[in-house]
């Protein structure tokens, strides 16, 4: 230990001979250390109490208590329990020795002292409570920590509560007006003498935008649900083909025919157990980013097939294809291609698509290339062993 690390120290000699207590002042004072004296165990008990020395060097035969009983006086008291405590002692039974380490003692000096060993072992002992301090400061500090995190935790959770009630109540009352504005538009529309290009354009677009904002507010809610593991799985028999035409006639009704969709069912006899709210987002997201980074004109292909326990969902385009870059974050939340413009997106949808395609103990795959296009392959097997995920 250097003269500087020890400068932080205060060591109290304990003896009633004063030669003793030179010896120790000669093999000490040197080395940085505050040193204070006691010539009883009355004493060092007070001074102990008060000046809370870092480490103790204590005679055992002294007149009055003795040092055993010193110990045991000094070990009991909460101010000084911790301060470590090294025997001053002649004594050379065993006994005794093992008397003063049960009492709490750390360790011996032998009388007559060695300069050499009374400095290495206080040295010794003054790390291991340099030490011992530090990781009792370290323990107290993450007690703190892990406190404050445990608060923390708590507020998020209630935050987290609140967000999903907010977002279920904002989707729940947002939903009632875009079916009155639905309704409404429809009983505008002149029946008698038919509609002019214009007005069916305008409630075409109208009906175009509802049905957007509804997919949007349904995306925040289950990417809402998922999060908090409040997304709830209900599988049931579903027929492949019919479900998948439905789809299909949505995406078409959204998409007023500006693209060609290319649509096979390869075994329409089959039947698959599955969510079928989450099987239609899985769908409907995956044509839905087809059609809106596909240009006019160009054909999307949506291909189902049934074959060994496993429903596998083909939809593929030929629109402006996703980076290597942007691939390696594709089901992020939030996250969109580096080369979808202008184009509208939340960036949900394929997180979304990840997280339903995974209560069905499903995979997707999918390969792109820029401005050649990307399909997505979904896999789900027909009949569920397990429970689903999440």
């Amino acid at each position: 230990m250097t003269i500087e690390a020890a400068r932080k120290h205060t060591i109290l000699m304990v003896d009633d001979n004063p030669i003793n207590l030179n010896v120790l002042l000669d093999a000490l004072k040197h080395h940085g250390f505050k040193l204070l004296a006691a010539k009883s165990g009355e004493e060092a008990i007070q001074r102990a109490s008060f000046a809370k020395p870092d480490l103790i060097l204590l005679d055992v035969l002294m007149p009055g208590i003795d040092g055993f009983e010193t110990c045991r006086i000094l070990k009991e008291n909460e101010e000084t329990a911790d301060i470590p405590v090294i025997f001053m002692t002649a004594l050379a039974d065993t006994v005794d020795k093992v008397r003063g380490f049960s009492l709490g003692a750390v360790d011996y000096i032998t009388k007559p002292f060695q300069h050499e060993e009374v400095l290495s072992r206080v040295n010794a002992h003054l790390m291991i409570q340099d030490l011992k301090r530090s990781l009792e400061a370290k323990n107290e500090e993450l007690a703190r920590k892990n406190s404050l995190l445990d608060e923390a935790l708590i507020r998020e959770k209630e935050l987290n509560r609140l967000k999903t009630g907010l977002v279920g109540m904002a989707s729940h009352e947002l939903r009632r007006p875009l079916t009155v504005i639905s309704l409404y538009s429809r009983s505008l529309v002149p029946r008698e003498n038919g509609i002019s290009a214009d007005q069916a354009d305008g409630y075409n677009k109208i009906q175009k935008s509802i049905s957007q904002m509804t997919q949007l507010l349904d995306d925040i809610l289950i990417a809402t649900q998922s999060e908090m593991g409040k997304l709830t799985f209900e599988p049931e028999l579903i027929n492949i083909e019919e479900f998948c035409t439905r789809v299909v006639q949505e995406s078409e009704l959204i998409d007023d025919h500006a693209h060609h969709l290319n649509y096979q069912v390869l075994r329409n006899s089959e039947t698959a157990l599955a969510d079928p709210k989450m099987l239609h987002r899985i769908l409907s997201n995956l044509l839905s980013n087809a059609v809106k980074y596909s240009p006019h004109g160009t054909t999307i292909w949506f291909e189902a097939d049934c074959s060994e326990g496993v429903a596998r969902f083909t939809i593929r385009d030929e629109g402006i294809g996703i980076s290597p870059e942007d691939q390696q974050k594709l089901f992020e939340n939030f996250q969109r291609g580096s080369n979808v413009g202008k184009t509208p997106g939340t960036g949900l949808g394929l997180t979304i698509v990840r997280q339903c395609v995974e209560h069905h103990h499903g995979t997707i795959r999918f390969s792109s290339e820029l401005g050649k296009g990307t399909r997505f392959d979904v896999f789900i097997p027909i009949e569920l062993k397990t429970e689903p995920a999440g």
